[in-house]
């Protein structure tokens, strides 16, 4: 077996015959090391906002702080007791759009990738806090939409 790459990538090789025994040692090394908690997603929301603080304008000036990578993240914001105004299907029913009106009546549209079943147990009109990531959409002419990673009922 050999193995290489750089700190953030894992690497190896090994002879076919050995897959089951390479499988059978990963899978035991896991369950040693991994608890529960390790599947579920933690994030720290970087800032608090108002769909209405996000102008073509601002979301211009964030795109500055690319490329992403491991040592500058892409920037996960947070907003609270939005009107969950639409919930809309997609092609996949893992996805789902949905819009999001503010206190101020703004309106924002948000995806939300595998999130269908979670929205599929709230209702419309129902308030709820979102965490995402803010994007520039250009299909349809430009504008910003959010991606959703992750939302609570008020």
């Amino acid at each position: 077996m050999d193995g290489g790459g750089h700190t953030m990538a894992a690497g190896c090789s090994f002879e076919i015959a050995r897959l089951s025994e390479v499988e059978s040692a990963l899978e035991a090394h896991a369950h040693e090391i991994l608890t529960p908690d390790d599947f579920i997603a933690a994030y720290q929301a970087d800032l608090e906002i108002r769909p209405g603080d996000l102008t073509l304008s601002v979301m211009e000036s964030i795109s500055m702080l690319e490329p992403y990578g491991e040592s500058n993240p892409e920037p996960f914001l947070i907003a609270r007791s939005l009107d969950l105004a639409q919930i809309n299907p997609t092609k996949n029913p893992a996805h789902v759009q949905v819009t999001l009106r503010g206190e101020d009546a703004t309106t924002v549209s948000a995806v939300g990738f595998s999130m269908g079943e979670r929205f599929a147990q709230t209702r419309v009109g129902n308030k709820i806090d979102v965490l995402f990531q803010p994007k520039l959409d250009d299909f349809r002419g430009r504008r910003v939409k959010w991606q959703l990673k992750d939302f609570s009922e008020v």
